[in-house]
């Protein structure tokens, strides 16, 4: 640098020795004199000031003596003759040459924020500058974005996204639960009940299915209908309970079922029937009770689809029967169905439980009530001759007995005496030959058959007896009269 100086300094004293000025420099008397600001001089010897020249358009010069003038740079502009310096290029203009005249505005897309810029800016990412000569750019709006640089508007959010912001780069899609249905939306809109989305960016939701429900808004996908519940209908918001006698036992039903026999549900919402108790059986689809066995039915087992009735020698007289009563001894059952049994009536007996019938008691024997478990033998001097006898006989005079369970009498032997003047008998009981004599009082224990006659006999004694079977009466000859006795 400082050779440079030197060098510089020997040329001037040269030329002022030698009398001629540099370049730059022009002759006034005595004196060098340097061009002014603004102007310039390359030729060596000047002796007028006519050698300096004006800068021209472009160019510029800020000194005195200069043999040449500097061009404008990037960014400024001289646009006048001997201009001592140059202009810096406006806001919204720019100049990415040298020697510029003039500035040049940014076009659309591009901005200049600042003076002397010698290139214009483009609009970043979500943002836009849609006029020239702009000093800066604008963001896009909510609802539309810019995904490039120097753009010159922004683009609408497509259907199925929203921008809730300024500035954007994209539209964000909608999310799960939710739909965008026209352009440049600045929000999304939630799924209301009843509909759900799964995906994203969608442009319309789903109404739920049959068997499904969206409660909420905003569900991306249905709930299932829980068991015990259905969804008949498309669209639904809510779940419906089964009503009573229906019931599912699984998730996402359309319908319920109906109870089956032999069960039942009595409330809202069931997952399962119930079985019928015991003693209850239920004959219908769809029930929501049980029916209690009637008197003479019963039900021995659960989930009954229908009542037995009571088989023969057992019945039962109550509702809700689980079992039959057999008959008890003495009494007996000959249908099915019966709500009670039947005493043996007499001359019939049962000596055991659940008959359906009644023994006859054997001749011999007896029984003079109803509801007996045995028969009677018949005592001495008695007899049965029949089966299913309710009495026994007194063996007629002239026959005996003499032990119990007779089915006959035996004749009496050996008791006639041959006196006209006594009746000759034997006791009923043991067998034994009585003689009653003339005037003797006899007791008749038993019965004593008379002769009947159609009329009185001939040549009566006194005390004659005798039954009339014209007058259908006892008659008694009382020595001169016949006296009926009734």
């Amino acid at each position: 640098m400082k050779s440079t100086f030197l060098l510089l300094a020997l040329l001037l004293c040269f030329d002022l020795f030698s009398q001629n000025c540099l370049p730059g420099y022009y002759r006034n008397g005595n004196d060098c004199v340097p061009c002014a600001t603004g102007r310039f001089s390359n030729v060596a010897g000047a002796v007028s000031d006519t050698v300096c020249k004006l800068c021209g358009p472009g160019t510029y010069n800020p000194k005195v003596g200069q043999t040449k003038c500097t061009p404008a740079p990037p960014g400024a502009f001289v646009s006048t003759m001997g201009a001592t310096d140059f202009k810096l290029c406006a806001l919204g203009t720019f100049q990415d040459g040298y020697s510029s005249t003039a500035c040049v505005l940014s076009p659309k897309g591009y901005y200049a924020p600042f003076k002397g810029m010698s290139q214009a800016l483009p609009a970043p990412v979500g943002a836009y500058v849609d006029t020239t000569g702009d000093s800066t750019y604008r963001l896009c709006p909510p609802g539309k974005y810019s995904d490039s640089l120097a753009s010159k508007k922004c683009k609408g959010c497509e259907l199925g996204k929203f921008n809730p912001n300024s500035g954007q780069n994209k539209c964000t899609d909608a999310p799960i639960g939710a739909f965008v249905s026209t352009y440049e939306q600045t929000k999304f809109d939630l799924c209301p009940p009843g509909k759900y989305n799964p995906i994203f960016g969608h442009t319309a939701c789903v109404s739920s299915g049959i068997g499904y429900y969206a409660p909420f808004e905003g569900m991306a996908n249905p709930l299932p209908a829980p068991k015990g519940s259905y969804v008949s209908t498309e669209g639904d918001s809510t779940f419906h309970l089964c009503p009573p006698g229906f019931y599912s036992d699984s998730t996402g039903k359309s319908s319920c079922k109906p109870c089956a026999r032999g069960t039942y549900s009595s409330g809202y919402g069931q997952v399962d029937c119930i079985k019928s108790p015991l003693g209850a059986y239920v004959d219908i689809e769809g029930a929501t009770t049980f029916r209690l066995s009637p008197p003479g039915m019963y039900v021995d087992s659960v989930g009954a689809k229908y009542a037995k009735p009571c088989p023969k020698g057992t019945y039962t007289n109550a509702y809700g029967s689980s079992f039959c009563i057999s008959a008890p001894v003495g009494a007996y059952v000959d249908q099915s169905g019966a709500k009670e049994y039947k005493l043996c009536p007499p001359g019939k007996y049962n000596d055991q439980t659940g008959a359906d019938t009644c023994k006859l008691c054997n001749a011999g024997y007896y029984n003079p009530d109803a509801g007996k478990t045995e028969c009677l033998p018949c005592a001495t001097g008695k007899f049965s001759s029949t089966t299913g006898a309710s009495t026994c006989l007194d063996c007629a005079i002239g026959t005996y007995a003499n032990t119990i369970a007779n089915s006959f009498c035996l004749p009496c032997s050996g008791c006639n005496d041959s006196n006209p003047l006594t009746i000759d008998i034997c006791n009923p009981s043991t067998g034994a030959c009585v003689n009653y004599s003339a005037g003797a009082k006899m007791d008749i224990a038993g019965s004593l058959q008379l002769k009947p006659l159609p009329g009185p006999p001939q040549n009566p004694a006194e005390g004659a007896i005798y039954f009339d079977t014209t007058v259908k009466a006892i008659k008694v000859y009382d020595g001169t009269i016949w006296y009926s006795l009734k």
